[in-house]
């Protein structure tokens, strides 16, 4: 219990931070951070790196998550421990991330667009999406197995994938790097919670299956 008390006041902070950058984006302190962030990311356009970040961009997709969801759905021995909890962390997520979309209603930068889009800036989307489906698809992972084959493929691809995904953003023109950064921390911050209930509900249930074991005998 002392470790799932540890997990939910880690969250506890992300979620404060995120709040705490909010607070900074609504009342427009974080101008200096993007333009900094930008101005260096903006060196390196080229039409290669634009294509790349493109890609990666559509790698990073709303509909590339769903994807992954349901692929690991349709798998029988993977859909009850990877799939379902993937799937529904996937959808409080994006409705996370969409409420405070409106909330907040950020416009998108008025800088070199390489890409379009049309709905509201803060948080990046495609940052937290991905922050939560990686994370969430690493702590799973932690969960099933101590195996550092399989544990450190799944550490790599939690910050790996989602940096480079929210980078692209940023490098295409459609997030300020604010956005992103916050859409990373509250990503994490929900797959976390997310994570903790599902192992309470889980140390629960083996301790109601022991002390009924124990009464049989």
């Amino acid at each position: 219990m002392r470790k799932l008390k540890t997990r939910f006041v880690i969250a506890l902070l992300l979620y404060g931070l995120f709040a705490l950058a909010a607070f900074f984006v609504i009342e427009g302190k974080t101008a200096p951070f993007d333009a900094a962030i930008y101005a260096y990311v903006a060196k390196h356009i080229t039409p290669c790196n634009t294509e790349f970040m493109r890609f990666l961009s559509d790698c990073g997709d709303i509909a590339a998550v769903i994807a992954i969801c349901a692929a690991l759905l349709l798998v029988p021995f993977a859909r009850t421990r990877f799939g379902v909890p993937l799937a529904c962390n996937t959808m409080l997520t994006a409705a996370a991330n969409e409420t405070i979309k409106r909330l907040v209603a950020r416009p998108r930068p008025e800088i070199l667009r390489l890409a379009e889009e049309a709905s509201y800036s803060f948080p990046s989307g495609h940052a937290m999406n991905n922050a939560a489906l990686y994370a969430m698809l690493a702590f799973l992972i932690f969960r099933c197995t101590w195996k550092p084959a399989y544990r450190v493929p799944a550490l790599a691809a939690a910050v790996i994938c989602p940096f480079l995904i929210g980078l692209s953003r940023v490098y295409l023109g459609v997030h300020f790097a604010s956005d992103v950064a916050a859409g990373w921390i509250l990503g994490v911050a929900i797959s976390l919670t997310a994570d903790t209930v599902l192992s309470f509900f889980d140390k629960k249930k083996h301790t109601h299956v022991v002390s009924y074991d124990n009464l049989k005998y």
